[in-house]
């Protein structure tokens, strides 16, 4: 995208502007590994296309970039330090960014609390995701999640609880303090 707000700076195209894209291929790079379209975003019709393909890939790499390297960090062990880094480096330009996503926040901190890394950020990032939407109970899930991979359970208990008075009939919600509540007990 530099490349092409340079040549935008430079003159850009004599024929005027309208279009914009960037691909970039990487076997299994794609969405859940289908496909090997690590990055493939389009603008077209735009009269600021450069500008609108930044915008658009500020929110993407965020949803869909960090999760693809997650993926691979599992599909690749020998490369699995460099994605987590790169995903990490995502989560941490989330925190700094203006964005007001809560979608991308709760997917972020819903994917580092599996993983049980980087707690404090998984954390932050789910204050967020909550604090954006608070009354989504998958949001509120994710919060639990994120202090139970914290090794919060009381707080992962609680904000459980706060999910299931939302979705009181949601099984995984559930299944989900049962086991936030065994490894209180566990703890005591």
């Amino acid at each position: 995208i530099s490349a092409l707000e340079s040549g935008e700076a430079a003159g850009g195209d004599r024929r005027g502007k309208q279009s914009a894209s960037l691909v970039v291929i990487r076997k299994r790079g794609g969405y859940l590994g289908v496909d090997d379209r690590l990055v493939d975003l389009k603008v077209v019709d735009n009269p600021e296309p450069v500008k609108e393909l930044r915008r658009q890939y500020e929110l993407w790499q965020f949803a869909f970039l960090a999760p693809s390297y997650l993926r691979l960090s599992e599909e690749e062990p020998d490369k699995k330090d460099v994605f987590i880094k790169r995903s990490h480096a995502l989560l941490l330009k989330a925190l700094e960014s203006d964005l007001e996503s809560p979608e991308v926040y709760n997917s972020l901190a819903w994917q580092f609390a599996l993983l049980k890394k980087y707690p404090e950020e998984t954390l932050e990032a789910a204050k967020k995701a909550h604090e954006l939407a608070p009354d989504d109970a998958n949001i509120i899930d994710t919060y639990a999640e994120s202090h139970y991979a914290a090794g919060k359970y009381g707080k992962a208990v609680y904000w459980e609880k706060e999910a299931l008075k939302i979705e009181p009939d949601n099984e995984f919600f559930k299944k989900q303090l049962q086991k936030f509540q065994e490894a209180l007990e566990k703890e005591d």
